[in-house]
């Protein structure tokens, strides 16, 4: 769809990318069974019912990435039967920028 936009109409503005970036992230939360995802201070939470495969993803460093020494992955159990785990993604503070979390959430989340 971008090159089609792009040949259709020429470059697109720039928060036109970051609707394609964001559906994106959506599609890949979605097949790894995401509900929500949120800010919360210097985290990225996820909100999910079988975390173990998005922590896998999460885990996943590809190489020569400076973030796997300097991002955490931490996992909170259900708070009641039936609701959805936690898992809590704190990447360096200088990845927070939207445009960089973006990049970097799609980059984790997308199958090797």
């Amino acid at each position: 769809m971008r090159a089609d936009l792009a040949a259709a109409y020429g470059d697109p503005p720039r928060a036109s990318f970051r609707l394609f970036d964001l559906a994106e992230l959506r599609v890949l939360a979605s097949a790894l069974r995401v509900r929500t995802i949120t800010i919360r201070d210097k985290d990225v939470v996820f909100f999910l019912q079988d975390p173990a495969a998005l922590i896998a993803q999460l885990s996943q460093v590809p190489k020569g990435s400076q973030i796997a020494k300097e991002a955490s992955v931490r996992l909170l159990p259900p708070k009641e039967p039936g609701h959805p785990s936690e898992v809590y993604f704190r990447p360096p503070e200088n990845y927070m920028d939207p445009d960089t979390l973006l990049r970097i959430l799609r980059k984790r989340l997308s199958p090797v």
